[in-house]
């Protein structure tokens, strides 16, 4: 395939150093063009059509930058031309997709044509794998043991949220990606409000699971029809293992004993031999849908993180069937630190492992999130598992804060660009003076920023543009100071929604 890369003086070096990689990478002949502008968003369709009347050679593809302002499949009778990406450093990434088919549009960036085609290529091959995988069983439909880990997300202490809360949080946590949710069941809580919450969340079409080792409060969520029963070990199995067998319910089996601290190998060893026989156990009293759960401990606590991934790997060398369970919540919720990187990398560990389900909370506010994050961690790894590849590059990412690749010329280059000219030292205006008009309170709540004026009016938003240019059209400003001050606040509160932060007026984001 003969492509065609035209460009302007300015990009000249990144787009040869683009065209050079796509080349050796993919075979893809680039050739690159260099016409008469500094900067490629100022090549019209009349100046390229002028160039490519002169050329010998046939391409397959002619490319100009994403930030080309017109329509360039008005050249196609001379040859077909399109719109690649606006940034140079991906066309590495794109020249791929163009060989495999993906058309591109003469008047739209590739960008988002790229993005949204990688990204509905991996939602169709999930989809697939999804309905192709065989599973241990299912629970409601939800399949375990096959294709994709499942998350089970835990609310906390159900039993002592009201009905709208508890209703609230399940709706949440379903939006965010959960496939089974857990109600978190204290110890004082009295089987009348096990039965409660069961019901309440009956209402959802998804698995339910209680957490709770108590015989009662698993007799009580039992009663109400609950599909799985967490933390069924030798201690209660005996008591309860006769009704839970009796319901059809799924079981989370868990060892009876803490492994020791002392001779690790040998406490993993023995804590897995514990679980085996209480899986054993379950399946002897009539449970059929059993799910193990060796227990992750917190980070240097007890056992810590290494000690019970050893488990883990222990169990799995002696049983490779039964759906397994890792419980993520007992690392990010005592660890501080963004979820987002954590929830990646055990869910890496997990899938290593032929995990099944991963179970995690929204306890804190740093855990914020963590089951779409989760959700998202299951899906890059199943799309690695099925190409054989590292988890990137697969068109679904969790990239929130960090970038994969820099967009903007390196800081040498930079350095050069501004060094030659006049530079005026940025300071601070330490006055402030009042608009006339009146001054903006500023929150955010229910995933939308308000602004509220003096006036008494409240604006209401999700990004800071939109609210600001409200502001603007309706005249609610007079001052440029003003104007300036509010389109900081308001961008700060555009990044505390999407990193799930608390936004405080006037305070460092």
């Amino acid at each position: 395939m003969r492509v065609l890369l035209v460009t302007g003086r300015k990009a000249e070096k990144l787009v040869r150093e683009a065209a050079n990689a796509t080349s050796a990478e993919t075979g893809v002949e680039c050739d690159v063009a260099v016409l008469d502008v500094e900067v490629a968003a100022f090549i019209t369709p009349e100046m390229l059509r002028e160039f490519l009347e002169t050329l010998d050679k046939k391409y397959d593809l002619v490319l100009v930058s994403g930030l080309c302002g017109s329509d360039f499949s008005v050249l196609d009778d001379v040859a077909t031309t399109r719109k690649g990406t606006k940034n140079a450093y991906d066309i590495p990434l794109l020249l791929p997709l163009v060989r495999e088919g993906v058309q591109l549009s003469g008047e739209q960036a590739a960008d988002e044509l790229v993005a949204s085609r990688r990204f509905e290529m991996a939602l169709r091959e999930l989809e697939g794998a999804e309905r192709a995988a065989t599973a241990s069983f299912s629970i409601k439909g939800v399949k375990i043991g096959g294709g994709r880990m499942k998350i089970c997300a835990e609310v906390v202490d159900a039993t002592a949220l009201d009905e709208a809360e508890l209703r609230r949080r399940i709706e949440d946590y379903i939006e965010k990606g959960a496939d089974i949710v857990d109600l978190g069941v204290p110890l004082d809580a009295k089987p009348a409000d096990v039965r409660r919450v069961v019901q309440v969340a009956s209402d959802f079409d998804v698995p339910l699971s209680v957490d709770t080792f108590l015989p009662s409060q698993i007799a009580a969520a039992l009663d109400v029809g609950v599909d799985m029963i967490m933390s069924l070990s030798g201690k209660n199995l005996e008591a309860i293992g006769e009704r839970v067998a009796a319901s059809g319910a799924a079981a989370v089996i868990t060892p009876d004993d803490a492994a020791s601290e002392d001779k690790l190998v040998t406490a993993e060893k023995e804590s897995v031999g514990s679980l085996l026989v209480n899986i054993k156990a379950a399946k002897e009293i009539g449970i059929r849908k059993v799910i193990a759960d060796p227990v992750l401990s917190p980070p240097l606590v007890g056992r810590g993180i290494s000690g019970s991934l050893l488990a883990y790997a222990f169990f799995r060398a002696e049983d490779k069937k039964t759906p397994l369970l890792l419980g993520v919540g007992n690392v990010t919720e005592l660890l501080d630190a963004d979820s987002v990187g954590v929830n990646a990398v055990l869910a890496c560990i997990a899938a290593e492992l032929d995990a099944d389900v991963l179970f995690t909370t929204e306890h804190s506010s740093k855990t914020k999130n963590s089951i779409k994050e989760l959700r998202r961690a299951a899906e890059m790894t199943l799309l690695a598992k099925l190409r054989k590849t590292p988890p990137k590059d697969l068109g679904l990412d969790l990239l929130v804060v960090k970038e994969k690749r820099r967009r903007t010329p390196p800081d040498g280059e930079l350095r050069r660009l501004f060094n030659n000219l006049t530079k005026i030292e940025a300071k601070a205006s330490e006055t402030w003076t009042p608009d006339p008009k009146g001054c903006f309170e500023i929150a955010t709540f229910d995933n939308k920023i308000y602004a509220k004026h003096s006036s008494g009016i409240v604006i209401e938003g999700r990004t800071a543009k939109e609210v600001l240019d409200t502001i603007l059209r309706l005249k609610l400003i007079s001052s440029l100071e003003h104007a300036a001050y509010l389109g900081r606040e308001l961008m700060k509160a555009e990044l505390s929604l999407r990193f799930s932060r608390s936004y405080v007026q006037d305070e460092e984001f």
